[in-house]
């Protein structure tokens, strides 16, 4: 078998997650038109971001600001969270059985063997799963190429199942997933894992040296480069300066109007100022229980008090005052 691009050895069906090297979570695919149109990377940073904002909208007093601001750039910002990713070592992973591989005419299939290969993401590994919007909207997806040929992501709605297959596959070039199974106590490492679906003759051509699996792992992380160098661009940006300024403006406008709010209150004050009355307590015993009373008697009393209202009113000292209404008749 010649040394073709791996894409062309990827013509199976899609396969489930790896037991790995080990990827515990269900696989997340990256890098994708899917993701370019619908995960925005700012709509992401906005959202971890939002906390600190927060923070600022529910403050109380002016001192809290002022303290709030004067660590504005360093703490602060540091609380979000957010880092930058960055590509690091690549490495070999598992491997485990894959899926059978047809032909064209779908009639014969063979057997594959599915291999991950690693490569080591440090920082903020989640932010792979976003389209850097601001400084990689140029940027090409992994399978722009197929979905451009298919008519769009719309027309996914509608592809015949060969398309629609082809469309898939294009996309599984990368996936993110978690190193560690999480239940050994250890905090998750997350890595980006690229895959090769090879029959008994692939095998046979990379033993040859007919198949050259590094050469096309390379090439992939090349392709992938760019638009994690535009993440971490765009994330530097979001919190050097587009999360400072934010804050800082947030913070100016809350303070003023807690400013103008105590202005206000302080306004409000008049020579005669008094006091209102304490509330008083009575105890519930001290009344005397409502006697029970029958259907009927309820309904007369109704009518009673229609004909002759006797309210009692409360005078300020607390007295209680009966006032007589005039008989109807």
């Amino acid at each position: 078998m010649s040394g073709r691009p791996a894409e062309a050895l990827a013509t199976t069906r899609p396969a489930a997650a790896p037991r790995r090297d080990r990827l515990v979570h269900v696989p997340e695919f990256v890098f994708t038109s899917f993701l370019k149109e619908n995960r925005p990377l700012s709509t992401e940073l906005w959202r971890r971001a939002r906390p600190l904002m927060t923070r600022i909208a529910t403050a109380t007093s002016v001192e809290d600001l002022e303290a709030f601001r004067t660590t504005l750039v360093g703490t602060t910002v540091a609380e979000s969270g957010i880092q930058s990713p960055r590509l690091g070592r690549t490495r070999k992973a598992s491997d485990r059985e894959g899926e059978t591989k047809w032909d064209a005419a779908l009639s014969s299939g063979s057997p594959t063997r599915r291999f991950y290969v690693a490569v080591e993401v440090l920082g903020d590994a989640p932010l792979t799963l976003c389209w850097p919007d601001l400084t990689g909207a140029e940027l090409e997806p992994v399978d722009a190429e197929v979905v451009t040929e298919l008519g769009g992501l719309d027309a996914m709605t509608r592809a015949p199942d060969k398309d629609l297959s082809r469309y898939l596959r294009a996309g599984q070039v990368w996936e993110l997933g978690a190193d560690d199974d999480p239940r050994n106590g250890r905090p998750a490492a997350f890595s980006l894992y690229t895959h090769f679906e090879l029959t008994l003759e692939d095998e046979d051509a990379v033993a040859r040296g007919a198949l050259d699996l590094p050469r096309i792992v390379r090439e992939r992380r090349e392709r992938i480069t760019p638009i994690v160098t535009a993440i971490e661009e765009q994330v530097q940006m979001f919190l050097t300066s587009d999360l400072p300024d934010r804050l800082l403006t947030m913070a100016e406008a809350k303070t003023i109007e807690l400013s103008n709010r105590k202005a206000l209150r302080d306004s409000l004050s008049f020579p005669e100022d008094w006091l209102g009355r304490e509330p008083e307590l009575h105890d519930a015993l001290d009344d005397p229980l409502p006697a029970v009373q029958t259907k009927r008697d309820s309904q007369r009393d109704r009518v009673d008090e229609g004909l002759c209202a006797h309210p009692r009113l409360q005078a300020r000292d607390g007295r209680q005052v009966d006032v007589h209404l005039q008989d109807a008749f």
